[in-house]
């Protein structure tokens, strides 16, 4: 438990397992740099909380936790570069104003909730990592909460690579979402999605989809051979704008617009679609 202000503890080479809360816990502006550790079988992997608070972990395995393996807020930053978030309740949560985490190649996967989550206004930067085998891949829920997504896989999730909701935000750009139930998901007024060069494709039902109020902003994507529909927009408030998109050979059709949503699609590709291109009602 590191908890001084200015104060800094550096741990390589390390198991941090078995406790019965935190594997490592960081407060009140201390900071932590940890290399090629283990932090299996806690409550929780590790905390850092409180403006000022940073931890930075490199190559290290945060898994089989009780809770999460990874959770930051009130404030406080985290970065990690090579690990292993793996068979946590939830992979990484990031709660609250001011709170960011940032990875890079990190793979959280087979979390049994959720790979990534922002909620309350966290912020989450990732870059070249792999969210599968989760419910979900990634989550953003609630206003000011943001994620960004660069060359990011979100695939094989139980149920959505990618999830927003309540005024949650996702950014992603080169980025997979496939073989999930749902590709994306932009669910209430104010969750927004914005897409570009990113495939969700080969899902069980849709690509994307937004509803309640949800918008999605795609720019040269694929929504291909989903089983269902390759983009599905529902109910008025929910809005989705296409640029140079492909939504093509999916098992139903290729865009649906239903009970009032809005949809704009410039310069798209709807072919093949074993019933529609477009459907709308």
């Amino acid at each position: 438990l590191s908890t001084d202000p200015g104060s800094c503890t550096m741990i390589r080479d390390s198991d941090l397992c078995d406790n019965g809360t935190y594997g490592v816990g960081v407060g009140a502006g201390a900071k932590v740099h940890a290399t090629s550790i283990k932090l299996e079988r806690n409550q929780v992997g590790l905390v850092s909380k409180g403006e000022g608070s940073h931890v930075h972990l490199s190559d290290c395995h945060v898994s089989a936790n009780a809770r999460m393996g990874l959770g930051v807020r009130e404030g406080a930053t985290a970065d990690a570069v090579d690990c292993k978030m793996q068979r946590n309740q939830y992979g990484v949560c990031v709660s609250n104003s001011g709170s960011l985490v940032s990875l890079l190649r990190c793979d959280l996967s087979e979390n049994a909730t959720h790979g990534l989550g922002a909620s309350e206004g966290g912020a989450i930067e990732a870059t070249s990592c792999q969210m599968r085998q989760n419910q979900v891949g990634v989550v953003s829920k609630g206003t000011g909460s943001v994620v960004v997504l660069s060359k990011c896989k979100a695939n094989n999730n139980g149920r959505i690579g990618v999830g927003i909701r309540e005024g949650g935000t996702a950014k992603a750009s080169g980025c997979e979402m496939r073989n999930n139930q749902y590709g994306v998901c932009s669910l209430n007024a104010g969750a927004v999605v914005s897409l570009k060069d990113c495939d969700a494709s080969h899902n069980e039902r849709y690509g994307i989809s937004s509803s309640d109020g949800g918008v999605i902003d795609g720019t040269d994507c694929r929504f291909n051979n989903n089983q269902q529909l390759g983009v599905g927009a529902w109910h008025a408030g929910s809005k989705v704008t296409l640029l140079r998109c492909v939504s093509s050979l999916n098992g139903r059709t290729g865009l649906a617009s239903r009970v009032g949503a809005a949809v704009t699609a410039v310069d798209c590709t709807l072919k093949r679609n074993q019933q529609f291109g477009v459907y709308v009602s």
